[in-house]
């Protein structure tokens, strides 16, 4: 398992952007924490779990290259 939070753009179907790519990349969303940073912009913390280092990589990676994404980080834990 991995956390994750990724600072979206508040806009419709933001979730379920982000979550396409956890799942087209073999990820497995656990559990969804929203909070609103700003009238614009929504941060999700999202548990996944992965199967390796390489496979949480590549997801980041792909999240930090849609346009509605502003942030993505991988939490200490």
């Amino acid at each position: 398992p991995a956390q994750i939070t990724v600072t979206v753009r508040h806009e419709p179907g933001a979730l379920a952007e982000i979550a396409s790519v956890i799942g087209d990349n073999g990820g497995n969303i656990e559990n969804v924490t929203m909070a609103t940073r700003s009238a614009d912009f929504r941060e999700m913390v999202i548990d996944i779990e992965v199967w390796d280092l390489k496979q949480l990589t590549e997801i980041i990676g792909q999240l930090r290259m849609k346009k509605i994404v502003s942030k993505v980080e991988r939490v200490n834990g």
